[in-house]
């Protein structure tokens, strides 16, 4: 699912906490691919991507946030994400998703998308 990693993972859960190097990194004006995943990082400090990107912040600690909207139940399961999934982990920070992707496999619009995830707090759009 992912394409690109920027950070690194903690390797042993007994050392203190590690973050990565990266800070004030400036991708608001790239294009980037669907599956991006921040390791590690305080994100306070990266400029992230405008919508049609949208950035979900601390997704391991996030997960099945659309349980209660209107979205469709497809969506809601893509997005579920420590549903058995081994991929996601605590040093996972953000991931970053195309939202163009997402509107055409889920048929719905961007608009609806966006309105849709505009009021979560930790999703960047």
């Amino acid at each position: 699912m992912f394409s690109s990693e920027f950070g690194r993972r903690e390797a042993d859960p007994e050392r203190e906490k590690v973050v990565s190097g990266m800070i004030k990194c400036d991708f608001s004006h790239l294009t980037l691919a669907d599956g991006i995943r921040f390791l590690n990082i305080d994100m306070s400090t990266i400029k992230l991507p405008p919508f049609p990107h949208f950035t979900v912040l601390d997704p391991y600690k996030n997960t099945n946030f659309l349980k209660d909207s209107d979205a469709p139940e497809k969506l809601k399961r893509y997005f579920h994400f420590n549903d058995g999934i081994d991929w996601l982990f605590e040093d996972d920070k953000a991931l970053i998703f195309d939202a163009h992707k997402l509107a055409k496999n889920y048929d719905m619009s961007l608009e609806a998308l966006y309105d849709l995830l505009k009021d979560f707090e930790f999703i960047k759009v």
